[in-house]
């Protein structure tokens, strides 16, 4: 049974989970237009490296808890000294922290250090040169190693993420949607344009707090950073669909447009060129589950509404074109009442003609699903 999920690298943790047990062969087609929180930092000392957060993120999820997968998820703290947090990375590095010296001694622990050393001795060096400093407070150590491992593999992403995922314990199951370096522009419908995917990972950015305004449209973007972080020589992209997405598509018993960040992981993942056509010609079910709650990306949209943007993201990077069934098949929505605050309603019926609608109750008044009936109603669409 092989499943093909488009989603981020949190919205769908606890069902990633769920699935293991019960489609081992999922994959999961992740972007990497991630620059927000630690990530960002890294994409600024390695500017060939794609936003690589939501790939860590996924790979520690479908880990078991190994004592490499416990050192992968390790934060640095957030109120420490810098100095004080360099200090442990050395002792990480040289296996004398506590969660290093736990690590089996062996061909993998070996390198697993190998990665964090190549790491820190190229962001020296690259920080030297950019003159750009690399803080760690609240750094994902997790990102540190993948990044050490691409490095090490001569700037390769999928090699690098593929022995990432080994060292961990994952199993080798997040595709790049594309291997290129990019960033996301948003259009608001107040004629805002914000620049890069931070404006929707940050926790209460400023842009975005009590968000009341639509957005419009996102395009790819390529930029590079100045000395104090902020995006400049900004330029159209057109991103290149990863060749493994093709194949996986092409030996799928169904395709899952997964609940997230709506624009910022779902729908960037469906525009980029090629990934229409993959989906329109494939015969598995193209099921979308509906996220119940508002977020500040999908303010004033309906579940349907939300559907409607998922098909026509895919129509426009299809070079043919199909009915609305082609790419989408089914939508999963809550049965919850609309009139709980925060919840997503269904819309117009209108704009599903021809899709199924499939009610599922929400696990509890924060508004997730229940993962294990969740998985439970995915298999059941390819037994």
């Amino acid at each position: 049974m092989n499943l093909v999920f488009v989603s981020g690298g949190g919205g769908t943790r606890d069902l990633a989970r769920a699935l293991a047990k019960r489609a081992p062969k999922t994959a999961y087609v992740i972007g990497g237009t991630d620059d927000g929180g630690h990530t960002r930092y890294v994409r600024q000392l390695f500017p060939q490296i794609p936003g690589i957060g939501d790939w860590r993120a996924r790979c520690l999820d479908l880990a078991d808890d190994n004592p490499a997968a416990t050192l992968a998820r390790y934060r640095f703290s957030s109120a420490k000294l810098q100095q004080e947090l360099e200090t442990e990375l050395r002792a990480i590095i040289s296996g004398e922290q506590p969660l290093a010296q736990a690590v089996e001694e062996g061909s993998k622990k070996e390198e697993l250090l190998q990665a964090l050393a190549s790491f820190d001795v190229q962001r020296h060096s690259a920080a030297a040169q950019l003159g750009t400093p690399f803080p760690l407070q609240g750094g994902s150590l997790g990102n540190i190693l993948l990044t050490g491992e691409i490095l090490l593999n001569g700037g390769a992403v999928r090699p690098g993420l593929s022995r990432f995922a080994n060292l961990v314990g994952a199993r080798d199951a997040v595709i790049p949607a594309t291997l290129g370096n990019y960033h996301l522009q948003t259009t608001m419908a107040d004629g805002r344009t914000l620049t890069g995917q931070v404006w929707f990972s940050a926790k209460d950015p400023e842009y975005l707090k009590n968000n009341t305004v639509k957005i419009r449209g996102i395009s790819y973007r390529t930029f590079d950073y100045d000395s104090a972080g902020q995006p400049q020589n900004v330029r159209p992209a057109t991103p290149e669909l990863n060749p493994e997405v093709r194949e996986a598509i092409a030996s799928a018993n169904a395709i899952v447009f997964a609940m997230g960040s709506f624009y910022m992981s779902i729908v960037s993942v469906l525009m980029i060129p090629g990934f229409g056509a993959c989906v329109r010609e494939s015969q598995a079910p193209k099921i979308m589950i509906g996220n119940p709650t508002y977020e500040p990306e999908t303010f004033g949209l309906t579940a349907a509404r939300m559907a409607r943007i998922v098909i026509e993201s895919l129509r426009s990077s299809d070079t043919s074109s199909g009915p609305d069934s082609a790419y989408l098949s089914q939508l999963l929505f809550h049965n919850s009442s609309t009139g709980e605050p925060n919840r997503i309603p269904l819309g117009k019926r209108d704009l599903l003609v021809g899709i199924e609608v499939q009610t599922l109750p929400l696990l509890n008044a924060a508004g997730k699903y229940d993962s294990e009936m969740l998985a439970e109603k995915l298999v059941s669409f390819v037994v």
